[in-house]
């Protein structure tokens, strides 16, 4: 299967939530900045990591997250 990389971008209230969200993102792919991870990605573990970060993020209370694909540009 053939990767594409994704830039994931997070807003988290929750100290807690943060934590697990950065945890699940660290089993994925690179930290480049505190909320922002590079993972390259299938598309099995994109839909992994997509449920994993579903369960932890309250999209009432954060303020989400952004999966961002690899278009030709050199990220």
């Amino acid at each position: 299967m053939a990767r594409t990389r994704y830039l994931v971008c997070y807003d988290i209230c929750s100290p807690k939530r943060l934590r697990q969200v950065a945890k699940t993102c660290e089993s994925f792919g690179q930290r480049l900045q505190y909320s922002v991870f590079e993972c390259p990605l299938d598309e099995l573990r994109f839909e992994k990591l997509r449920a994993a970060l579903d369960e932890i993020i309250k999209h009432d209370d954060d303020g989400g997250f952004k999966l961002l694909a690899q278009s030709g540009v050199a990220l």
